[in-house]
């Protein structure tokens, strides 16, 4: 079971045609991938999900860090994903169900805790304004794609589907955001190949306006803001 751990860290851990070699030889063509961020099948999805997160965090690598419990055709064990050669940043558990085969075919994964320095880095936003939205096919369609375009990296709705509550200056158009883990997330995937697909789609029938923005740190008060502006 050891060695079934070791290869699934390392298809994490591999890029280009490796990755798809390790997928190919030790994941069932129809794998099933959970965590609290996304939910793929396939092996197209998943090393799209594996690029995206290795896009957010470059030079980070997938560690085992406890022994391998296993019984009958699953099995568990913590990793550690961080800085290659440093303390893991992010600590969590994976549960594996093999097939009759012994490859990969069902994985749920857990967040532990977050452990690094950068625990509080601030998340990404992509903020849209859209108005004159025309409800036909090609709508219909991006609606129905954009999550499997996002979720690969780390992307979650905040706003969607309500008019906000104007209370002060003028409004025309409905709200929607995005929260990614980082802005990287948030740019890459807009500039994603699988985004860039659909894009069209909603440019063509609606006018809209798009941003990405950060937001603040843990612990962030307006205040200090000020302060700096003064002093600098």
């Amino acid at each position: 079971m050891d060695d079934i751990v070791e290869q699934y860290l390392a298809t994490w851990n591999a890029k280009g045609a490796d990755r798809e070699r390790l997928l190919a030889e030790h994941w069932s063509t129809g794998v099933r991938y959970v965590d609290p961020q996304a939910d793929v099948c396939g092996h197209p999805d998943l090393s799209m999900l594996i690029e995206g997160v290795q896009s957010q965090f470059p030079g980070w690598v997938f560690g085992r860090i406890s022994e391998v419990d296993a019984h009958h055709r699953q099995l568990r064990f913590s990793w550690g994903f961080g800085p290659a050669g440093e303390e893991p940043t992010v600590v969590g558990f994976d549960v594996l169900l093999l097939d009759e085969e012994g490859r990969i075919e069902d994985v749920r994964g857990f967040l532990d805790e977050r452990t690094g320095s950068d625990g509080n880095a601030p998340r990404g936003y992509a903020v849209g304004l859209l108005r004159s939205v025309d409800l036909g096919p090609a709508i219909r369609r991006y609606m129905e794609t954009i999550e499997a375009t996002f979720e690969p990296y780390g992307g979650e709705w905040l706003v969607h589907g309500t008019r906000p509550e104007v209370l002060e200056g003028p409004w025309e158009g409905d709200l929607v955001i995005i929260a990614f883990p980082s802005l990287a997330a948030a740019r890459d995937w807009y500039e994603s190949p699988a985004y860039q697909d659909i894009l069209d789609l909603r440019t063509e029938h609606s006018h809209s306006q798009v941003v990405l923005v950060e937001g603040v740190p843990d612990g962030y008060r307006a205040a200090d803001t000020i302060a700096r502006l003064v002093a600098g």
